[in-house]
């Protein structure tokens, strides 16, 4: 495998991950997941092997759910995704095309899906495909996993145009696991669902629709595994000379493990014909966090805020991160109090403690034993500390 950054990996390139997937197939044995990650850590890279390399016992299908912007589009992606699972089994979807034949006959052959016809109905459509699913994988004495991609960015996207379709998707899909104890559902995003629930929350909904979900956090690699995956990159990109394992290693520290940077740094320095060194390692991942074309898309650190937290929570954070990327040290609470209320007025400390909690919720920043809090990722401390003109 060459350096490929954000490409599609087959699932022998997927490094690193094997105990992961494995707890992962152990949580699904008795309950659905909600696998979170900020962008590019390789969460989809995750569920491809999944869906190609099924633990024994589970029947497994993935969806990618980003650009669904209506219930019904929800409606026709599930139909879709379980009528190519059925149809390879040459199994017809009898519950779901029943309900079909009812709306529009002259639909049914060709799956066309009205939008006019599941207006009303797209629940009824969604619950039929579920029961179809289900019977078709106690037949082969399997569990049915449905892995959904970016379900909190459709949800989300979904809420921006009506907050109660949103809130009726995710209803339904408890009652779906309600009804149907064998089925599995994995929610993945790098939206958070916590961000979905709380703009809900201020539509009135006070429903719990995940709390029967496990939720897991998908962290970096072990920096054994991001070197095992640098030198690798290295060596079949060409850059050999030098010292190939000391530079693998230095690129897994200097990126923390970030399976994205990796290929970017190994890649960078197949293009400039560098030798193999820790140099030349750090050398570029300077290069490639000063470059204004931001390759390594930390841009989004910045841009995310804006989509997910509210106008004051927005200028506590930016002052929070400010803060803790000039500290050398985790802030402890009141050391951090006093530092932001100096770029601030703050008046509120329980406002303070809300954006601490989603910040580290959203991966920016981690929080020791002892309640201090530092940047979760050191690159990232590094960038927002240039990206915002407060020095090296």
């Amino acid at each position: 495998m060459g350096a490929a950054p954000g490409a599609v990996l087959k699932p022998e390139q997927v490094v690193g991950r094997d105990e992961l997937i494995a707890d992962l197939w152990s949580i699904l044995q008795s309950m659905s997941v909600e696998l979170y990650s900020v962008r590019r850590m390789g969460k989809t890279s995750v569920l491809r092997k999944m869906a190609a390399e099924p633990a024994e016992g589970f029947m497994v299908d993935m969806a990618d759910l980003e650009g669904t912007r209506s219930p019904e589009e929800f409606a026709k992606r599930v139909f879709m995704q379980v009528e190519a699972r059925l149809g390879a089994g040459r199994r017809v979807l009898r519950h779901a095309r029943s309900l079909l034949s009812q709306l529009d006959p002259q639909e049914v052959s060709g799956v066309k899906l009205a939008p006019g016809a599941l207006k009303e109905h797209w629940k009824d459509l969604v619950r039929g495909v579920m029961r179809d699913l289900v019977e078709a994988a106690e037949e082969k004495k399997a569990t049915p996993v449905l892995l959904w991609d970016e379900l909190p960015l459709a949800l989300g996207d979904i809420a921006k145009s009506d907050p109660v379709r949103a809130m009726e998707v995710l209803d339904l899909l408890r009652e779906l696991r309600q009804t149907h104890a064998s089925l599995r559902m994995v929610f993945s995003g790098s939206v958070g669902m916590h961000h979905v629930l709380r703009r809900l929350r201020g539509s009135d909904y006070r429903n719990e629709p995940t709390n029967d979900l496990y939720a897991m956090v998908l962290p970096p690699l072990s920096l054994d595994a991001a070197a095992e995956l640098a030198y690798s990159l290295l060596y079949k990109g060409g850059v050999i000379g030098g010292r190939p394992e000391a530079a693998a290693g230095a690129i897994a520290e200097a990126v923390d493990g970030v399976p994205f940077y990796v290929h970017h740094v190994a890649l960078a320095m197949q293009l400039d014909r560098s030798d193999a060194t820790p140099e030349e390692a750090v050398r570029h991942v300077d290069a490639l966090l000063l470059d204004g074309n931001d390759p390594l898309q930390l841009r989004h650190y910045r841009e995310r805020l804006n989509l997910s937290y509210e106008e004051g929570e927005r200028a506590l954070a930016l002052a929070t991160l400010d803060t803790v990327s000039t500290e050398l040290e985790p802030c402890a609470f009141g050391q951090l109090r006093d530092l932001v209320a100096s770029r601030l007025e703050l008046t509120d400390d329980e406002l303070l403690r809300d954006v601490l909690a989603l910040l580290v919720k959203d991966q920016y920043l981690t929080r020791d034993s002892g309640g201090a809090h530092s940047f979760a990722l050191g690159i990232v401390k590094r960038w927002w500390r240039r990206d915002r003109g407060l020095g090296e």
